[in-house]
């Protein structure tokens, strides 16, 4: 609901911050993955959209498939938060992997890493961890993360094709176990078909936005994965906000100036 001319300098600093990461991405195929945070409507569904066309990337759109799937509270975990069910996650697994499967099935290419580069690469959860985690006290949940900071108990092999997604909460998965995360999920799909070449990773950081993910990237793109998965919410938009982006600090920023306000934001809080 907010004027047009305020949510403008916002769009354009994630643009800003999407040409970096595409720039970091080196050449690697990426994908939009877009998913629904509301019941009802998508506030910037349209800026995500028009921006993978603007740069020539696929947009997979989840919102109308999660919304016509059952109610609210089924693909949520309403009321309790806002975030995916295990049934939310099965959803998007179903349909990513089938995006995956059409764009590999066929390719018999055989690719080989470098077992030290691989060593090397690490996401920005503390590697080789199995933790609970008590944020909320009603919710709790235990996470493993692999010897490379990925949310998986499963290690990075040194050949067949890897795919990795950054994005925020939806993807990492809060108050769910690891194997109920959509890239689990999508993992055993892809098992059960007889694709055992193809590794999906979770990079996902809670509270993290455009610039936090470019981080992420940053310390894991010599993995050379074959598809980069972008993951996308409303919020990344008044996420990138210099106010958010000083209270909310899951990834360090190397840049000091994302955290100062623009000569718009002033205008805006003005």
């Amino acid at each position: 609901d907010y004027p047009r001319k305020n949510i403008s300098p916002f769009y354009q600093k994630y643009e800003q911050g999407f040409k970096k990461f595409l720039k970091t991405a080196n050449n690697i195929p990426v994908t939009i993955l877009y998913l629904p945070s509301s019941e009802k409507r998508d506030l910037h569904k349209q800026f995500f959209s028009d921006l993978s066309r603007k740069y020539s990337l696929e947009f997979i759109d989840m919102s109308n498939t999660l919304r016509t799937s059952g109610e609210f509270e089924t693909w949520t975990l309403k009321p309790e938060n806002g975030h995916l069910s295990r049934f939310g996650n099965r959803i998007i697994a179903n349909q990513l992997s089938g995006y995956i499967l059409d764009k590999y099935s066929n390719d018999e290419k055989i690719f080989s890493r470098n077992k030290k580069i691989i060593k090397s690469q690490i996401a920005s959860l503390k590697p080789s961890k199995s933790s609970i985690w008590n944020i909320d006290p009603r919710m709790v949940y235990r996470v493993y993360t692999n010897k490379n900071g990925f949310r998986t108990k499963n290690e990075i092999k040194s050949d067949g094709y890897i795919v990795t997604v950054y994005g925020d909460s939806f993807t990492f998965g809060p108050y769910l176990a690891n194997h109920d995360t959509y890239t689990e999920i999508t993992n055993k799909n892809l098992f059960k078909l007889g694709e055992k070449n193809i590794q999906i990773l979770n990079a996902g950081i809670a509270g993290s936005t455009i610039f936090h993910q470019i981080e992420t990237l940053k310390k894991t793109v010599g993995l050379k994965p074959n598809l980069i998965i972008l993951q996308v919410l409303d919020n990344d938009i008044y996420e990138v906000s210099y106010a958010k982006m000083r209270h909310t600090q899951p990834v360090m920023i190397s840049d000091s100036n994302l955290l100062k306000p623009s000569v718009e934001e002033i205008k805006i809080l003005e």
